[in-house]
């Protein structure tokens, strides 16, 4: 299983108004290069060392080059199921 960081597009549902917010999360890959779980929350930068935070924020901005995923298609309907073990959402 491949992963990486994608930016995320949530929609949140407020007194009937809907609000749009980006986040940058893990996102795994099925052995077809299909999305398949990504983590619940979205992901703050860190690192052990000063190197590490560098590497980690140049991942990050390289997902800022691929398509936006719709959070939406990892909750699209019954089956998909909450890992709270994991913290992931799974696309199944």
């Amino acid at each position: 299983m491949s992963w990486n960081y994608r930016v995320i597009r949530h929609i949140h549902t407020h007194n009937d108004i809907d609000e749009e917010y980006y986040q940058i999360h893990e996102v795994f890959y099925d052995d077809d290069g299909n999305p398949e779980t990504m983590t619940v929350e979205g992901i703050i930068p860190f690192g052990d060392t000063e190197e590490d935070l560098k590497e980690v924020m140049e991942m990050m901005a390289n997902a800022l080059t691929k398509n936006v995923l719709d959070a939406i298609m990892f909750e699209h309907d019954d089956t998909n199921k909450l890992d709270k073990t994991l913290g992931m959402l799974r696309n199944v």
